[in-house]
This record gives structure tokens, C-alpha cells and sequence, in this order.
């Protein structure tokens, strides 16, 4: 796999998501509906993020890289 730099505000945009994810397809826990808000409003964050005007493409083809990325360095964050 080829490693891309991602800048580290978008590391963590995705971390949130993700953690904001976990956290709803866990057990219900009465604070449903605002994890629900939140991951919207982080998901059009990560698609919106300027660093893709940049790359070529596809932001979503970006974004599943960089969940593969830190998915395979199995700490959550990204190997440099």
C-alpha cells in the first residue's frame, strides 16, 4: 500500500467520526439522537475538509484510504 500524508486535522476528524460511530452502534445510552447530529455534522466536515481540492479525485476514494491507513496501523493513528 502506498502511505499518504494526511495533515493531522483531518486524523483527527476521522477519529472523531469514528469514535462518534462506535459509540452509536453500541447499546443505546439516551444521548442517541445527538451522536446521530454530530455524525452528520462530522461527516460533511471530512468530506468538506480543503485538503480535498487538492487531491485527484474522488474525496471519498481519499477518505476510505486514509480509514485504511489507520486501520493498519492498529493504534488508530496515522504510520508515518
Amino acid at each position: 500500500m502506498t502511505w499518504h500524508s494526511f495533515p493531522p486535522d483531518l486524523v483527527d476528524l476521522h477519529l472523531a467520526y469514528t469514535r462518534t460511530y462506535q459509540a452509536l452502534a453500541g447499546p443505546p445510552t439516551g444521548r442517541d439522537a445527538r451522536l446521530r447530529r454530530d455524525l452528520v455534522r462530522l461527516h460533511a466536515r471530512l468530506l468538506g475538509h480543503p485538503y480535498w481540492s487538492h487531491w485527484p479525485g474522488s474525496p471519498s476514494v481519499g477518505w476510505a484510504l486514509l480509514r485504511r491507513q489507520l486501520r493498519a496501523d492498529g493504534t488508530g493513528r496515522q504510520a508515518r
